[in-house]
């Protein structure tokens, strides 16, 4: 069988969630084409109990179809194309909006309009908590909408945690009461999140498949990814004693000791579950070199890095892992386990660890500190959440940075490898009229269609200088502030999330821009020679793939595909790639609508082989 891939930007299709209604209707009715709708259609709002703003529209029909949702509450209107005909229909039901009235018209193709069906969305629950866009300019933000993982509150606050999706308004479109800790956002439209000993991928209709991880130590924490390959990665820690630590972070003179250090390590999962590979830090790392805050005694020993990231990256095969107390970000190979470099301040390293340390270039040039996420933007840059803390290291011979002086950003490096050298190349935070600080947690995301950059000020505790309960916000409060790539940033989006009580907090760990709220498309091909299919939209990446079956009783078996692209169908189409095997993206950077015109074709010149267009 040939296989094709097509890969294609299209504009994001959102779609609604019903509210309390379950209506029948057109049971039994013949419709255009001879269609037969056996049963329904029907709505059932939040099926698993844990999704308010999510329905399923169900029908059967006693051919294949295909499917519309056409959408409305009397303001806004969509259309939603369900791509694969079948006679069994299971329709989701996404992005509506709490308190609104809709109705939904299903249409079929051949069939057309087969009936409506009727629902109220509930509104928010009154313990939700307050989000407020100050900032939305969708003219120049990355397309799509904003997943957070959990809205975390004070520790053993009986509230729920909510976890939650928003459009470019910052409007609520989809939130459930799982905590979806470090979330993902996966191609079939599905979200990845971890719990202690599991993997779970999770629609927005609350269907779950879990997987159990064998973590060898303590259990999962903070990250959680899957691979090309197709395994988990993610990070472990145990409890390692060690024969000498420092005792002080303020005095290089203090005695040391024997001690017992929380040791992270980097974990990865063959797809049953079972360990394929650890890469522990001490193992790799001088286990007696502190940053502030590895005296702190977490989970029985000191938390002398505290890991909270790790990326992979497939072209050269390599991890990169974020050690918040050692103020480092470490590269290594997935294959070998060795150690490649450590982008940080040099102070403390022994000289072991010398021919590993990336050397600063340039002004204007800082150092990250108490670090979180981070993320490849090309080859040869790295992008991350720079928390800030202390802007210090112990025994440097500076006074740290008190938090209400203090400021957090986003902030990204080119790095030279083959020079071990970094560059400071971009940075939002330091310069802006009232710097956020965090103390803990955060993100920094870049956008793949404008090349944006989405930061989460996860907890902040002064704006400006200024206590978030002095604004009116709550202990803390989470920003998410999205900006352009310019070297002066422009601010495109900044939603607020707080509670505004003195002794209350609302603090999220991570956010990022998904392209919709379905799962990329995967379309029907064209099956025989002289076939063709042309899709006209464009937005967030979608692939198309198929095989081609070896006997078309129709048609002849197409051997390639002659793929087109036109701005305009009227103005004719170029050819792209004639091939039986490829991989085609086309305008990867333009959000316009491009016109995609795929064609089956035998190259020889059978006689069904459609000319260039």
């Amino acid at each position: 069988m040939n296989r094709f891939t097509l890969h294609h930007r299209f504009r994001s299709i959102g779609c609604a969630a019903f509210g309390l209604a379950t209506i029948l209707a057109s049971q039994g009715s013949v419709f255009a084409g001879g269609v037969t709708v056996l049963q329904g259609p029907t709505l059932t709002m939040n099926p698993n109990s844990t999704m308010p703003l999510s329905g399923l529209v169900e029908l059967e029909t006693d051919i294949p179809v295909f499917a519309q949702l056409s959408i409305t509450d009397g303001t806004d209107a969509w259309v939603v194309d369900f791509p694969n005909a079948a006679q069994q229909h299971y329709l989701p039901v996404y992005g509506l909006k709490p308190n609104r009235t809709y109705t939904v018209d299903v249409i079929l193709n051949p069939g057309g309009n087969v009936g409506a069906v009727f629902a109220n969305t509930p509104p928010l629950p009154a313990d939700f908590p307050v989000l407020v866009a100050a900032v939305s300019d969708p003219a120049q933000m990355e397309p799509g909408y904003t997943l957070t993982d959990c809205l975390r509150r004070n520790g053993g606050d009986p509230r729920p945690t909510y976890s939650v999706i928003v459009d470019n308004a910052g409007e609520v479109v989809w939130y459930t009461t799982h905590c979806l800790a470090a979330a993902t956002w996966l191609p079939n439209g599905e979200i990845l999140y971890r719990n202690q000993a599991e993997a779970i991928q999770m629609d927005l209709l609350g269907n779950q498949k879990r997987f159990t991880l064998a973590f060898p130590g303590l259990g999962s924490h903070h990250d959680l990814q899957r691979t090309p390959h197709g395994t988990f990665l993610s990070m472990d820690r145990q409890n390692v004693p060690v024969q000498s630590f420092p005792t002080s972070e303020t005095d290089p003179l203090a005695p040391w000791a024997p001690a017992t250090l929380r040791d992270d390590s980097i974990v990865e999962f063959l797809p049953d579950g079972t360990l394929r590979r650890e890469w522990p830090v001490i193992d790799m790392l001088d286990p007696t070199r502190i940053g502030f805050n590895s005296l702190v005694s977490i989970a029985g020993g000191f938390d002398w890095t505290h890991g909270n990231a790790a990326t992979y990256r497939e072209s050269d095969d390599s991890i990169v892992m974020s050690l918040r107390s050692q103020d480092a970000v470490v590269k290594f190979s997935r294959e070998t386990g060795d150690l490649q470099w450590i982008l940080g301040p040099h102070d403390n390293w022994s000289a072991a660890f010398d021919p590993y340390l990336l050397s600063p270039l340039g002004t204007p040039f800082r150092w990250q500190f108490h670090q979180h996420a981070p993320m490849w933007t090309a080859p040869d840059r790295l992008l991350l959440y720079d928390n800030g803390n202390h802007r210090s290291s112990p025994f440097d011979g500076t006074v740290p940075t008190l938090d209400d002086q203090n400021f957090s950003r986003g902030v990204e490096y080119e790095i030279k490898e083959d020079q071990l050298q970094v560059r400071q190349v971009w940075e939002y935070g330091e310069n802006i009229a009232d710097p956020l600080f965090t103390a803990f947690i955060g993100d920094a995301d870049w956008l793949p269609v404008t090349g944006n950059r989405l930061m989460t000020f996860g907890a902040v505790s002064f704006v400006g200088g200024v206590a978030s309960p002095d604004l009116g916000l709550g202990d803390l409060h989470a920003r998410l502030v999205e900006t352009t790539a310019d070297v002066v940033p422009v601010k495109v989006f900044e939603l607020l999330a707080y509670e505004p009580v003195i002794g209350q907090r609302i603090i999220i760990y991570r956010a990022e821009r998904i392209p919709g709220l379905y799962a990329q498309q995967n379309l029907l091909p064209p099956h025989g020679v002289g076939d063709s299919l042309i899709v006209d939209e464009a937005g967030a990446l979608t692939s198309m793939s198929w095989a081609v079956p070896a006997v078309d009783v129709a048609h002849s078996a197409a051997e390639h595909y002659r793929v087109y692209t036109s701005g305009s169908p009227g103005a004719g189409f170029t050819m792209l790639e004639s091939t039986a095997n490829a991989s085609v993206q086309a305008d990867p950077g333009s959000s316009a609508v491009t016109f995609i015109k795929i064609v089956a074709a035998n190259l020889g010149g059978t006689s069904g082989d459609e000319p260039n267009p």
